[in-house]
């Protein structure tokens, strides 16, 4: 549960690439816009480990995992790189359970850049 918002971040952000894929750019940074309106707290999106934790009850691993995506396609700031990282991330763990370290290593490692601190800080 301390990762869900690795699935339900995902997904959310992937309906935005929809958009932008569909409708344009401008699109998609409006509709980007819109999941900050939807953020109800400021708690993080990581739960606690091994336990069980409801990090539903507010529906910001939807919203707040989405917007670290595309801050982190932001500050990567080079699609052919992020884009690379997503499908790295998909094909090497694919049917695994993943954590936000798994990323966070397929991040750093593609990237070229330690990008540690931005997960400390946008996650936890």
């Amino acid at each position: 549960m301390a990762d869900m918002w690795i699935h339900e971040g995902f997904a959310t952000y992937t309906e935005m690439l929809y958009i932008e894929y569909v409708y344009g750019k401008e699109h998609y940074e409006k509709s980007i816009l819109n999941l900050n309106k939807l953020i109800t707290s400021a708690s993080p999106i990581i739960g606690e480990r091994n336990v069980y934790c409801n990090i539903f009850i507010n529906n910001n691993i939807y919203f707040k995992g989405a917007l670290f995506l595309h801050e982190l396609r932001r500050k990567i700031n080079n699609d052919e790189i992020f884009f690379k990282i997503l499908k790295t991330f998909q094909s090497r763990f694919r049917k695994k359970i993943v954590t936000t370290n798994d990323f966070l290593t397929i991040v750093n490692e593609l990237s070229g850049k330690n990008f540690d601190d931005f997960f400390k800080r946008k996650l936890y």
